[in-house]
C-alpha cells in the first residue's frame, strides 16, 4: 500500500521574544486517523518558551491560545528539543500549560537524557537503565553530570537572594538561565505517560514517521557520549566539580545577609580576590553547564517532496559535529544536509549554533535552491561584544546573502509562516499583524 503524502506543509514561528515555540503543519488530500475522528492536518509542535519577551509584549498565554487556535485543539505530536528555559518555561507555567495539555499530544518527543526512567537512576551506583558497562559509563557520568550542575545553578541563585546580594552579576543571571524547570518537565513527563514518551539519540527511528506518513525524518543529534566523546567533555570529574561548587557557593553567598566583617586593608584585598577567584571557576561550571544542555539538543530534518526542513534547537558544535563526521564519508548523510531549504536558524544566530562547515555545504552545493531561515531571537538579551552578540552579526549577513531571513526580532508580526504546496511548489512568506 502506498503511503499517502501530504500536499502542503506549513511552519509557524511565533514571536514568544528570546526563545522558541514553532508549529509545523502537514496537510494530507485524504483523512487520516486521528483521536476523536478524522483529520486531513497533522500538526507538530517544536518548543515552548522564552526568557525575555517579546518587544511587542506578546504574553506566552497569548501565544499559547494562537497554538491552540492554529492546530484547530489538537496536537499529534510535541517535540522539545532540549530542557533550557527558553526552549519549554511554556510547558509548566501556569497560564500556559492547561492550554497544551487541552491539546492531548499523542507523541512527546525529547532527547535521550530527559527519560525519567535513565534520570531517576543517573546518579546510582551499579545496574541502571543505562547498561553498567564501561562503553555507556560516559553516558551515565554526562546524565550526573548535567543534574549536578543544576542543582549548582540553583543553588547560587537561592543562595544569592538569601544574601540579598549578587542578583545582578553575571554569575546569578547565567545561573538563572541553567536553573532546572520542574514545572515544565513534570508537566511533561505526565504528558509522556501510556507509551506516549518517546527518548531520542542519534540514528534513532522516530515515530513521528507513523505520524506524518510521506515525510521522512532522520534524528542527527543528540549523540551519545559512547557515540561520541566531544560532548560529555568534563562529565568524567563531575563529582569533584560539584563538590569544589557547593564550598565555593557557601562561601560566595554566606547564609547571613550584610556586609563582610573583614576589616579594610591588606586581609579585605585578599579575600576579595580569592573571591573573584571563586566566582569565575563557577562562571566556568555554569557555562560548562550551558554548553552541555545546548549539546543534547535534538537535531531533526523532516524530508518530503522537493523540500528538507532542519531544526537543531540549541546545539553546538560538539553536537552537530558527529553528524558532520559522518557526511564525510556518507554520501546519503551529505546530500540530505546539501537539501536543506529551510533552516530553524540554531541558538537564536549565536556564533555557535550554525556551523560554519555546514553552511559551506548549502553555499557550495550544486543543487542550489531558494533557502528560507527561521531565527526566532531577541537583540541584546546575550552578548557583550560582537563576538558574542545574539545575533551574530556575520552570520545575520550571511544568512540574507544565502536566501530570505525571517527573524521575530523584526517588530512587525505576532508570528511569521512560511508554506509550501508539495511536492515542489516555492516557499510563500505571510506575516500576522501585531495584537
Amino acid at each position: 500500500m502506498v503511503s499517502p503524502a501530504p500536499r502542503q506543509l506549513r511552519l509557524r514561528m511565533y514571536n514568544v521574544g528570546f526563545g522558541d515555540c514553532f508549529l509545523l503543519s502537514f496537510t494530507y488530500a485524504k483523512p487520516l486517523p486521528a483521536p476523536g475522528g478524522q483529520s486531513t492536518v497533522r500538526h507538530v509542535l517544536i518548543d515552548f518558551g522564552t526568557t525575555r519577551r517579546a518587544r511587542s509584549r506578546l504574553a506566552p498565554k497569548a501565544v499559547a491560545d494562537l497554538v491552540k487556535a492554529d492546530c484547530g485543539g489538537r496536537l499529534d505530536a510535541l517535540v522539545m528539543s532540549h530542557r533550557h528555559k527558553d526552549h519549554l518555561s511554556g510547558f509548566g507555567t501556569a497560564a500556559t500549560k492547561n492550554v497544551i495539555a487541552e491539546l492531548e499530544p499523542g507523541l512527546v518527543v525529547r532527547p535521550w537524557t530527559e527519560d525519567p526512567k535513565l534520570a531517576a537512576d543517573a546518579g546510582q551506583p551499579g545496574v541502571t537503565g543505562l547498561a553498567a558497562d564501561g562503553q555507556r559509563a560516559a553516558d551515565r557520568a554526562l546524565l550526573a553530570a548535567l543534574r549536578d550542575g543544576e542543582a549548582m545553578a540553583d543553588q547560587i541563585v537561592k543562595r544569592a537572594s538569601a544574601a540579598g546580594r549578587g542578583g545582578r552579576t553575571s554569575l546569578v543571571q547565567f545561573a538563572t538561565d541553567e536553573v532546572a524547570n520542574p514545572n515544565a518537565i513534570a508537566e511533561l513527563d505526565e504528558l509522556s505517560k501510556g507509551g506516549r514518551g518517546e527518548y531520542l539519540s542519534a540514528g534513532m527511528d522516530t515515530k513521528l514517521a507513523e505520524l506524518l506518513p510521506g515525510v521522512d525524518i532522520r534524528v542527527l543529534g543528540p549523540p551519545l557520549p559512547s557515540q561520541w566523546e566531544p560532548v560529555s567533555r568534563q562529565a568524567e570529574d563531575s563529582e569533584e566539580y560539584w563538590l569544589t561548587s557547593r564550598r565555593q557557593i557557601r562561601r560566595l553567598f554566606p547564609s547571613g545577609a550584610g556586609k563582610s566583617n573583614v576589616p579594610l586593608g591588606t586581609s579585605r584585598w585578599i579575600m576579595d580576590q580569592l573571591l573573584g577567584d571563586e566566582q569565575r571557576q563557577l562562571m566556568s561550571l555554569v557555562r560548562w553547564l550551558d554548553d552541555a544542555m545546548n549539546n543534547t539538543s535534538l537535531i531533526l530534518t523532516f524530508s518530503t517532496g522537493e523540500h528538507t526542513l532542519l531544526f537543531g534547537g540549541d546545539a553546538q558544535i560538539e553536537n552537530w559535529g558527529f553528524a558532520l563526521d559522518q557526511a564525510k564519508s556518507d554520501a546519503g548523510l551529505r546530500a540530505l544536509l546539501e537539501s536543506v531549504d529551510l533552516y530553524k536558524v540554531g541558538h537564536h544566530g549565536s556564533r555557535n549554533g550554525t556551523p560554519i562547515s555546514l553552511f559551506k555545504m548549502w553555499a557550495e552545493s550544486a543543487d542550489a535552491r531558494p533557502f528560507v531561515s527561521m531565527m526566532s531571537t531577541k537583540e541584546g538579551v546575550h552578548g557583550d561584544s560582537e563576538a558574542g552578540a545574539v545575533p551574530r552579526s556575520t552570520l545575520v549577513t550571511a544568512l540574507k546573502d544565502h536566501g530570505q531571513l525571517l527573524s521575530t526580532d523584526d517588530g512587525l508580526s505576532d508570528w511569521i509562516e512560511v508554506q509550501a504546496s508539495l511536492p515542489g511548489g516555492a516557499y510563500e512568506v505571510k506575516h500576522a499583524p501585531l495584537h
